[in-house]
């Protein structure tokens, strides 16, 4: 009786030992088959090409938004400068007709933010036109700065002299941004326009490369798929295998 106990315990650890290899074999058969699958050279490549086509119009699209940030950046660098330009010469109108110290300080200081406004506008204009294919003019912004040394500190004719000069220049700059705004803006629609077209072909491209995948799952998971037949057969082995054992099995116990 100790005997047949043994021999059965010695049949049982067999039979599972060879169940738990026959689960394992089969586990790693189904990555193999579907790895296969998905690297199958008409599904790879059909699949590489879609991604690498989605990665040139991604690539593009995200390029496009940073060009239209800089945009975005130089017409409100503009738009300030216009502003207070326009300030600025009022109050500097108002001073030469005045005779007052606190408009004269209030001159002054508009005018020397202007002058920061006018400035700024030249580096964005040159950031502008390096991302772009933006149209290269000399807009002789040099020559419309206001002079803030003497501005609002000489009293008499020359001080009077330089408050002129001062609204005179930033008369000029108003017109002058005014243009450089037009020209930005319409370089803008262009600019805009083109993202429609851009924005277009990366949704596309996203689109035709996720169609890919899925149908590489789709052909992967049919049933008429070569690795599908293969992956059915190797399945009724197995299931084959589990009988046979089962079948030793409830042997060694009548025995």
């Amino acid at each position: 009786e100790k005997v047949k106990k043994s021999i059965l315990q010695t049949d049982t650890d067999i039979v599972q030992k060879a169940l738990e290899m026959n689960e394992e074999s089969l586990k790693k058969t189904k990555e193999f088959f579907i790895t296969k699958s998905i690297s199958n050279p008409r599904f790879f490549k059909k699949l590489n090409e879609a991604v690498q086509d989605f990665k040139k119009k991604e690539s593009a699209f995200l390029k496009h938004q940073d060009v239209l940030k800089i945009l975005k950046r130089t017409q409100n660098i503009i738009a300030n400068a216009i502003e207070k330009a326009s300030d600025a010469s009022d109050m500097e109108t108002m001073d030469i007709v005045s005779n007052n110290t606190a408009i004269s300080l209030l001159s002054h200081h508009e005018t020397s933010e202007a002058n920061e406004a006018i400035k700024a506008v030249k580096p964005a204009l040159i950031k502008l036109q390096k991302a772009t294919h933006l149209e290269r003019k000399n807009y002789q912004l040099e020559e419309i700065i206001p002079d803030i040394l003497l501005d609002g500190i000489i009293d008499g004719l020359i001080g009077l002299f330089i408050r002129w000069e001062n609204a005179d220049k930033l008369n000029k700059a108003i017109d002058i941004l005014k243009q450089i705004s037009d020209d930005v803006d319409t370089y803008g629609k262009q600019l805009h326009k083109a993202n429609e077209t851009i924005k277009a072909d990366y949704h596309k491209s996203l689109t035709e490369t996720q169609k890919v995948k899925d149908e590489i799952v789709i052909a992967s998971t049919s049933k008429d798929h070569p690795y599908q037949i293969c992956l059915k057969r190797i399945e009724t082995i197995s299931k084959e295998f589990k009988d046979m054992v089962s079948k030793s099995r409830h042997e060694i116990f009548l025995k």
